[in-house]
């Protein structure tokens, strides 16, 4: 387990103290120094570890001092900068000296209310900042140690207040990484403005052993114990693909904490707040199962398509390159990961081709005709990780016993569809296949069935909401983002995503929502919640024991379809 043997295991639930050993992740590993104080030279000369002058003597530490950067540190100050920017050396209460550094960027500056501050950090360029030098991390004395940590911050918010005069309720505390740890141990003990966690930890066990469920006697920064005590307003921000300090760590600290603000999570550079709060909800798209090959009886390409396919979707389908409609005809070919193989019968009766949405993506669209004769098409959004690869042999098996035809695509960044997995584009895809089944197939509303599964409900309950169709089904759908990530979350906010619980309402076909009251991933009340809202739901399916993705294995999943499409449906058009 993450490098340990079997005797180091012992003493480190045996042994203690060893938040040390705990917290191996998060090893603290200072730099050479990058800078020096320089005595000022109207003042006495003292000396420093890096080469800059300190008092040796014990009490407070004296003197002026000016800022050396060395070539190390790849950033020289000019002037104007210079002028800005103080540095001085406090003692901390374990004695140990610390190095602090004071930069003005707006004389006047203070932090307007805290609501508009939070709402704002763009502005945050524009507060005075002092940015603590953790201990042996540039200029500081001592050895690096999380006692020393909260001794650290201890004496700079102390100089600040008193070398400067700045009341608690003008100081933000922000905190990144390990530098979370003493922030939040402050934030516990003084109210000040505002808290920013950037990146947080829970604690050193939870990092270094992500199964950790409990807090234990010896576990070192244990910042999930403590945010619970901050009474300031508190911004946490994480990435979602933090390969050092999991995301769930954000999750947890945001959970925890009282008065947070918001949750940011980052994906790449998508910074939108709506993608970042449907956290479980991830896009996931798996590599590729399929590719569009050329059809080589359809002749060469329209004319206007550059030559042969130029632009490549991520499975190495070819596709062509031009702007407007996606022409061409294409013949579906799989690979070994799809661990299916269609016979010649199946891939006779299936259609695949490419259209473009309104923000420009290539979407990839799959027809089968599993029964020529059927009066009804199922307009199918899968969930997530899977394409049309992988779902192809449950689309001819559930078209063939339900007597319908399907037509299923595959979202922006999966399979052979271009450009990146986000909300925008998922309302987008559903759109080009919407207008592609009614146009290519001339299929007529009233006899499309739109069927969304589990993240497939979002682009279909937004496309129900603003078309009329024959019917509409849900399989374990969600109510929002928020809600999944959050379950105690009772009202959807401006920046929550996929918020289907306030466009169920909206939506004028019969609705069938199905869903497994053991479901581990989006709870069954979620259906129940979209349930009571929707005021053309008939009839739901609560599959007593079922989860997430085993719903279909169970006999009532299509005795229910059946009855709801053979019998309720067509009675309505006869």
């Amino acid at each position: 387990m993450n490098g340990l043997s079997l005797s180091e295991l012992c003493c480190l639930f045996c042994c203690p103290p060893c938040p040390g050993r705990i917290a191996a992740k998060l090893a603290f590993l200072p730099p050479e120094a990058t800078y020096a104080f320089l005595p000022d030279p109207e003042q006495v000369h003292l000396r420093a570890r890096s080469g800059a002058t300190v008092p040796g003597g014990g009490g407070a530490v004296e003197g002026k001092w000016k800022l050396h950067l060395t070539e190390r540190a790849e950033f020289q100050y000019s002037q104007r900068e210079m002028d800005m920017t103080e540095v001085f050396l406090t003692r901390s209460s374990r004695g140990n000296k610390v190095g602090c550094m004071y930069i003005r960027c707006a004389p006047n500056a203070r932090p307007g209310p805290d609501e508009q501050l939070l709402h704002r950090p763009r502005h945050s360029h524009q507060l005075q900042h002092l940015f603590l030098r953790l201990l042996r991390l540039r200029l500081s004395t001592g050895k690096p140690s999380e006692k020393n940590l909260y001794a650290d911050i201890d004496a700079a918010w102390h100089a600040l207040r008193t070398r400067y005069g700045i009341c608690p309720e003008n100081i933000i505390l922000y905190g990144q990484s390990i530098g979370t740890v003493p922030t939040v141990d402050l934030a516990s003990r003084y109210e000040c403005a505002a808290v920013v966690l950037h990146s947080p930890l829970t604690s050193g066990m939870r990092v270094a052993f992500p199964d950790t469920k409990k807090t234990y006697c010896f576990d070192a920064f244990p910042n999930i114990e403590k945010v619970s005590k901050i009474t300031s307003p508190v911004l946490i921000i994480h990435g979602t693909e933090d390969e050092v300090i999991d995301f769930s760590h954000g999750l947890a600290c945001s959970s925890a904490a009282p008065k947070r603000w918001s949750l940011c999570g980052w994906r790449g550079r998508d910074t939108t707040t709506s993608s970042c709060t449907a956290t479980k909800l991830a896009f996931l798209p798996p590599e590729a199962t399929y590719a569009f090959l050329p059809d080589p009886e359809a002749g060469p390409v329209a004319p206007g398509v550059a030559g042969t396919p130029s632009l490549r979707a991520r499975s190495g389908a070819t596709v062509p390159g031009g702007g407007g409609a996606v022409e061409g005809k294409w013949k579906l070919h799989l690979t070994e990961r799809a661990e299916f193989q269609y016979s010649q019968r199946e891939m006779d009766m299936t259609e695949v081709f490419l259209t473009r949405s309104s923000r420009g993506n290539k979407v990839g669209c799959m027809y089968i005709r599993c029964a020529p004769n059927a009066r009804f098409t199922v307009l199918f959004s899968h969930g997530n990780a899977v394409d049309l690869g992988q779902m192809s042999s449950f689309y001819i098996g559930l078209g063939t016993r339900i007597n319908c035809n399907i037509f299923s695509y595959d979202y922006s960044g999966y399979g052979v569809s271009t450009g990146k997995p986000s909300e925008k584009n998922l309302y987008a895809d559903i759109d080009a296949a919407w207008h592609a089944l009614r146009t290519r197939y001339g299929i007529c509303p009233e006899n499309i069935i739109l069927y969304g599964q589990s993240i497939g409900t979002v682009p279909t309950v937004d496309l129900a909401s603003r078309y009329e169709c024959a019917a509409v089904v849900l399989h374990s759908p969600l109510t929002s983002g928020m809600r999944v990530a959050f379950p105690d979350t009772k009202k959807t906010y401006c920046f929550d995503a996929f918020p289907n619980i306030e466009k169920v309402s909206k939506i004028t076909s019969p609705v069938l929502i199905i869903h497994g009251t053991e479901d581990e991933v989006i709870d069954f009340s979620h259906g129940l919640a979209l349930f009571e809202r929707c005021p053309k739901a008939v009839e739901p399916l609560w599959v007593e024991g079922a989860g997430h993705n085993d719903i279909e294995l169970y006999s009532q999943y299509l005795e229910r379809l059946r009855r709801f499409i053979g019998q309720e449906l067509a009675a309505q058009h006869p």
